[in-house]
């Protein structure tokens, strides 16, 4: 198995999640059956079966797209500045289409957020706190799952604010659809003061605020990290010998904490 998980593997490590090769070994994966879940779209949903957290299904469907890409997807830039991503799996929920896509999260979750939402939306009211929360984790979390990837680029997570609002919000006047969008993100730019000081602004937003979360959440233990905990973890154990010397040193060294810490 290892020689038919040859790729798989390359990409386990350079992701930092070695942990998961038994799990591909136990499910009888091999390259071909991932590569082919992979170019006809299933590859998330059968890793969902199988490993738990999202960010790391996210990288290694990621790294396996980086080394087998399929030839004939396109990027497209049309008129008005949209990146439209071809795919080859038309059965998925287009992240453009916000309202149906919180319509099929409620049926997934068996939750009634995306209902919430959007009758809030339509009656013109605003979104409470929490509900917003909702409709850009939902929503973040689909544009994720779309471009295989836990860091969609600045035009991606630009056109998801452009969506949210236009689809939402249409009533609003352009000046304060342009204002809302720049809340939900605003991509870093450069500003120049009177005196020529250039001033760098990272980007923001809620979108941007939870991207900036998630990667926290899910960064990976560094390799180095993780061999060094596994070797404290094996030298966890004292022998009797070793713990009757601490347990009469303790005692010739009673004192304040401070002052143990100074013997020590």
């Amino acid at each position: 198995m290892e020689e038919v998980l040859e790729t798989t593997f390359v990409v386990l490590e350079e992701e930092n999640l070695e942990q998961y090769k038994v799990t591909l070994k136990e499910n009888f994966l091999t390259d071909d059956i991932l590569k082919s879940l992979l170019h006809s779209g299933t590859l998330s949903s059968t890793l969902a079966e199988i490993i738990p957290p999202l960010g790391h299904r996210l990288q290694i469907q990621g790294g396996l797209g980086r080394k087998w890409p399929l030839e004939n997807i396109a990027v497209t830039v049309n008129s008005s500045g949209d990146i439209e991503l071809a795919t080859h799996d038309t059965s998925e929920v287009p992240i453009q289409d916000i309202k149906t896509l919180l319509k099929q999260h409620d049926i997934n979750t068996r939750t009634n957020h995306g209902s919430q939402i959007i009758g809030i939306a339509d009656s013109r009211n605003p979104l409470q706190l929490s509900l917003r929360k909702k409709l850009v984790s939902i929503t973040c979390l689909a544009l994720m799952n779309k471009t295989s990837s836990t860091r969609p680029s600045t035009d991606q997570r630009r056109q998801l604010a452009d969506c949210i609002v236009e689809q939402f919000f249409p009533y609003m006047t352009e000046d304060e659809r342009l204002n809302l969008k720049d809340a939900f993100f605003t991509p870093s730019c450069t500003f120049q003061n009177s005196r020529g000081k250039r001033t760098s602004k990272r980007p923001s937003g809620f979108i941007q605020s939870y991207f900036v979360n998630f990667w926290q959440a899910n960064k990976p233990i560094p390799k180095i990290c993780n061999e060094k905990l596994e070797m404290a973890i094996e030298d966890d154990e004292l022998s009797q010998e070793e713990f009757l010397s601490i347990q009469e040193w303790l005692k010739a060294n009673r004192g304040p904490p401070a002052k143990i810490f100074e013997n020590l």
